[in-house]
């Protein structure tokens, strides 16, 4: 499938390395950084390692609620057929052992507080953390793109503008001006960074702005202050090459895509927020699936396919690369593992997972304001 589609907020990445707390890989091109692309580095990462709500402080609402109270009823079904769809913080025991899970997804939010203060409380009781992405890992990857800014501006040839309808330039132009970003400077964007930075909604800049950390680094910070490893499940290795590895003209042709089936929609973004504090994780995705059937018309069965792939690599391919590092974790010593909400439920979830593994998983308690 291609990069871009309706649900290109939840981007990632697929390395099946084995995890490290390295910094990350050797780079080879080295050519004079660009102020453009340092600047968004962080911002940009926090997307790509994106595999569960793009929400921060925006208007809490949902449209899942205006759905008719039937309809409601039918996508809250279809989600509890799937295993731990609902809850976000885990207790796992086996033997002697306990260990911790938790859900996260990695934009700022305030209504975060609770989870972060009972972390803390269990602090004393694990000897390391597992995350998607350490801070060693994200300094690789923005270095990667800080040293040759080619992996994600185009360099070369015509820019967005002239790639583009004069229709869709306006449409992309005025996303990235609600964002703070000049639409001169969006142009030069490949195609994937750009769907990338404009996933985020705008209501989001300003806490990102602010530098106001997300739930995985408020954790990892609990972790660093106490001098235990923080080890990532994921690897720089291959990141942009996968996500760039396509030439413009394919990157462009999905782009176009994604903005046909709603790319700059916050519809699912503000349905994903609310969903995720109401520890309904297998509803987010339920009611991602039944917008596109209810929106897609004639082509809903192509978009389903492709969410199916995207699901697929995302979700599916990276918990079975993760299975080794986390089960050899929580079966040698107490472990926190800290990964995106949408990882954690269904056959293939690292929760199931772990129960395959004889582990005893108890759901915890998050009484969110």
């Amino acid at each position: 499938m291609g990069q871009f589609s309706l649900t290109s907020r939840r981007l990632a990445w697929i390395d099946k390395s084995a995890p490290s707390t390295s910094t990350g890989p050797q780079l080879i091109h080295r050519p004079k950084e660009s102020p453009a692309t340092v600047k968004l580095l962080p911002l940009v990462f926090s997307l790509i390692t994106l595999c569960s709500p793009a929400f921060a402080e925006c208007p809490r609402v949902t449209p899942f609620d205006d759905l008719p109270e039937a309809h409601q009823a039918k996508l809250i079904q279809a989600a509890a057929e799937e295993p731990f769809s609902e809850g976000i913080f885990w207790r796992v025991q086996k033997g002697s052992l306990t260990s911790y899970v938790i859900g996260t997804y990695h934009l700022p939010d305030s209504r975060t507080a609770p989870l972060v203060e009972q972390v803390s409380r269990i602090l004393p009781d694990v000897d390391q953390l597992l995350v998607e992405a350490n801070r060693d890992t994200q300094s690789a990857f923005e270095t990667l793109l800080a040293t040759d800014p080619s992996y994600a501006f185009i360099t070369e040839g015509p820019t967005l503008i002239d790639r583009l309808t004069p229709e869709e330039w306006k449409e992309l132009s005025a996303a990235a001006q609600d964002r703070g970003l000049p639409p001169f400077v969006a142009a030069k964007y490949q195609p994937w960074f750009l769907a990338l930075t404009l996933a985020i909604p705008p209501c989001a800049m300003a806490q990102i702005s602010a530098k106001k950390p997300g739930l995985d680094r408020q954790i990892e910070a609990l972790f660093a202050d106490k001098d235990l490893p923080v080890t990532s499940l994921d690897m720089v290795d291959g990141l942009l090459t996968l996500l760039a590895s396509e030439s413009l003209d394919e990157q462009v042709k999905d782009l176009r895509k994604g903005m046909e089936l709603g790319m700059l929609d916050l519809d699912t973004d503000l349905t994903a927020g609310e969903l995720y504090f109401r520890q309904q994780t297998g509803l987010i995705w339920e009611y991602t699936l039944d917008k596109v059937r209810r929106t897609a018309g004639d082509r809903a069965d192509e978009v389903l396919v492709e969410l199916a792939e995207m699901e697929q690599k995302l979700l599916h391919d990276r918990n079975t690369a993760w299975a080794p590092a986390i089960l050899e974790a929580v079966s040698d010593r107490p472990t926190l593992v800290a990964v995106g909400a949408l990882h954690l439920f269904g056959e293939t979830g690292v929760l199931p997972l772990l129960q395959d593994a004889g582990f005893t998983i108890t759901r915890l308690n998050v009484a969110f304001d």
